[in-house]
């Protein structure tokens, strides 16, 4: 359907991959799923870890600084929506995170089908983004020199300030622990 006045498409057009705001949470969703199949994680759990890291706040207590310090898990608060208490509400309006988790899931399998419809090569924004979800993948998951195969394939892609700024400091205390 076409605008009368404009006769462009109605809505708001499409982001390009590059101009998205979530293209960095999406190449770590991508490389956290591969590892999640692995041990069993489902792919919504994923997502919701990571709209709580992304729009919670850290809870400040002794116990969850010590355990931050040490790699083990941690609490996140986030706020409660307007819906919570409401009669017949829907499991996914009881928080704040589970709508953003399905919509940032859906968004994922939104451009997981278009990069595979496309051929190797075609679009240098899918090649960014398979290149920045495979460091990401290197950095979670990898073993060896971590940061030397990280840091080569973000600065094949011209990512070497997101490397320093982001991943550098992810690896540095993975290796650390």
């Amino acid at each position: 359907m076409v605008s009368k006045r404009t006769g462009k498409k109605i809505g708001r057009p499409r982001l390009r991959l590059c101009d998205d705001p979530d293209r960095y949470w999406l190449a770590l969703f991508v490389a956290l799923t591969w590892i999640a199949r692995d041990r069993g994680l489902s792919s919504q759990k994923v997502a919701l870890t990571l709209m709580a890291m992304r729009h919670g706040r850290f809870v400040l207590t002794p116990e969850n600084l010590s355990a931050l310090q040490q790699g083990l898990p941690i609490q996140i608060a986030y706020p409660a929506n307007e819906f919570r208490g409401r009669i017949g509400a829907e499991w996914r309006e009881k928080s704040a995170l589970h709508w953003r988790a399905d919509i940032f899931l859906r968004k994922a399998r939104k451009l997981e089908r278009r990069l595979q419809a496309l051929p190797v090569g075609s679009a240098d924004d899918f090649h960014w983004f398979a290149i920045l979800a495979t460091a990401w993948r290197v950095a979670v998951g990898g073993q060896g020199d971590l940061l030397t195969a990280a840091a080569r394939l973000c600065a094949s892609i011209g990512e070497q300030a997101y490397f320093e700024r982001v991943m550098a400091p992810f690896i540095k205390r993975r290796l650390l622990a």
